[in-house]
């Protein structure tokens, strides 16, 4: 269920954040945007970073609460779905970590291309070249707008596959 969940981002969003990470220049400004944005709709802050394994996405609860396991892994699963979305690519996070291992993470781990491991917070890393990756809608957004955007990304989405042309 966290799979399906966190990887329900339709084509043709009208989300203000998630078009904000989609019009975005990279995956880590995507990161730092969807961050900036986040406390708006839920009790919970994005601590974004540039580390030495490359761009650290950690969640924090509020104290003395811990999520239910289902939406902390479908938020997990979020990230990676959007960064896939965004640039393209199949973008694996290097580092996946969970307070609590799920007792069955094969199918988590296979959707991530990585180990889950414990720590401390629920957090990914993606690697410093995929944090730079460029997002494939960006170009698109700045022709258009970020309303026309949308119009022409829903327009391709219900075309047959044969008429969709390039993004």
């Amino acid at each position: 269920l966290a799979l399906d969940c966190g990887q329900a981002i339709p084509v043709d969003t009208c989300s203000p954040p998630i078009m904000a990470a989609l019009c975005s220049p990279t995956l880590a400004v995507a990161a730092y945007r969807i961050a900036t944005y986040k406390p708006l709709v839920g009790p919970l802050r994005l601590d974004v970073a540039d580390t030495a394994d490359g761009l650290q996405i950690a969640y924090q609860w509020p104290p003395d609460q811990q999520p239910p396991t289902l939406l902390a892994a479908s938020e997990l699963v979020f990230w990676v779905a959007l960064a896939r979305i965004a640039t393209r690519h199949h973008v694996r996070p290097v580092n996946v970590t969970v307070p609590t291992l799920p007792p069955s993470p094969a199918r988590l781990e296979e959707f991530f291309g990585a180990r889950i491991r414990k720590g401390g917070t629920h957090t990914l890393t993606f690697s410093a070249a995929d944090a730079a990756r460029p997002t494939t809608a960006n170009a698109h957004c700045i022709t258009l707008g970020p309303a026309r955007a949308v119009a022409a990304r829903r327009a391709r989405a219900r075309a047959p596959p044969s008429q969709r042309g390039p993004l």
